[in-house]
């Protein structure tokens, strides 16, 4: 039996119903979607659905949800810190990075990407006066530095307009305002703010456009519009879970946080202890997790190729399985495409492929490069998903 789903794409306005069997997978239903966007197959393992701000695991039917889908790339590809190197999903996916930049724009301009927590304060005022004379504070430093960020990744966006001819230079000056991310400044913070932009920000964007333009192509100022959000704000792509730690039958209140790989960095898995003082302790890179077992809906059990197995409770039943594709869907993207690290979390698309004994996606180079090994002997081929 068929039926609607709506879901929403982050590199267009409009949202998209497609009609889905009631047992078609996120899995299946990813291969549909990436189609409709001109992701690759090699690209296409990096991206997953949410939905009500929760990750849906690949086996998850459409038949069990009512709202809207969001797809959105959660494997993140480690990259160059420097600006001058282009993207690795740039060279590997365009239409991939396209899509990437796109939802990290929409998060920045609806302030999910920084917001008051991730700039260092929480339930404060930013601005304060200075009592005496000459002092600095250090709220006020935070929000100096933050305001040079800002300035950096409005003045790239608002040039990234012009040159995509989203709107015109003169207008897109004129709309300082609606480039500042929602909620993220209030009262006389934002009024500094639109000031300092107002002031700075056309000198600027000329000065971005002068560089950029040139080339007649968007794509490197919107590389580095990703790179310098990854610098100011690195939290933005962690994930986080809060947990229980069973430390030799003693119970400890703790986060895990799965950190995406880097230049110089493997997907990290690290365990933040709550205290007076909050202790960082690294659990495992991803190379070094060999199995995940699930005891029961919310506990876990972590084997590394080295050090005794550890033992967590997730808080509830979806941050287990979103934690579990997590790790799986990294260790399928970084170390082995066929393996998932958890026999409980189900890849339908994986497990499709292994049956008929034909491997997931690859480059054009790799499809023939293993024919050329044949010598192209009497027989056939089949290049799948190249």
């Amino acid at each position: 039996m068929a039926s609607d789903v709506t879901l929403e794409l982050l590199d267009r306005e409009e949202v998209m119903t497609v009609e889905c069997e009631q047992d078609l997978t996120m899995d299946q239903l990813l291969v549909t979607m990436a189609d409709i966007c001109h992701i690759s197959p090699v690209a296409r393992g990096l991206f997953a659905f949410k939905q009500a701000g929760r990750w849906l695991p690949p086996s998850h039917t459409v038949s069990a949800e009512t709202g809207a889908l969001q797809l959105r790339l959660r494997y993140k590809m480690p990259d160059w810190r420097s600006r001058d190197r282009a993207s690795n999903l740039k060279n590997v996916d365009p239409k991939a990075f396209q899509y990437f930049y796109s939802q990290v724009r929409k998060d920045f301009d609806c302030g999910l990407v920084c917001n008051k927590k991730v700039a260092g304060e929480k339930d404060q005022k930013w601005w304060v006066p200075i009592i005496q004379p000459g002092a600095r504070d250090k709220r006020e430093d935070r929000l100096i530095e933050l305001n040079v960020n800002m300035l950096e990744l409005v003045g790239r966006n608002m040039a990234i307009d012009v040159m995509d001819e989203v709107i015109d230079k003169k207008e897109v000056l004129k709309n300082v305002k609606s480039y500042i991310p929602k909620d993220l400044y209030s009262g006389l913070e934002k009024m500094m703010l639109v000031k300092m932009l107002q002031a700075n920000v056309e000198g600027y964007v000329d000065k971005l456009l002068k560089a950029y333009q040139p080339t007649m192509s968007s794509m490197q100022i919107k590389d580095e519009f990703l790179k310098l959000t990854e610098k100011f704000f690195p939290t933005y792509f962690c994930e986080s879970f809060s947990a229980q730690y069973d430390e030799g039958g003693r119970v400890l209140e703790v986060r895990l946080v799965v950190s995406p790989p880097s230049e110089d960095k493997q997907v990290t898995l690290t365990m933040v202890s709550r205290g007076e003082v909050d202790k960082t302790t690294t659990v495992a890179t991803i190379d070094q997790i060999c199995n995940i077992a699930v005891h029961d809906p919310t506990s876990i059990e972590i084997s590394r190729k080295n050090g005794v197995p550890l033992y967590f409770r997730l808080m509830s039943d979806s941050d287990t399985t979103s934690l579990l594709a997590l790790l799986c869907g990294y260790y399928r993207v970084a170390e082995k495409w066929t393996f998932s690290l958890c026999t409980e979390l189900k890849f339908p698309v994986l497990e499709l492929l292994l049956a008929s004994k034909v491997h997931g996606p690859v480059t054009r180079a790799f499809a023939e490069e293993k024919l050329k090994k044949t010598n192209f002997k009497k027989g056939s081929f089949l290049v799948r998903q190249c």
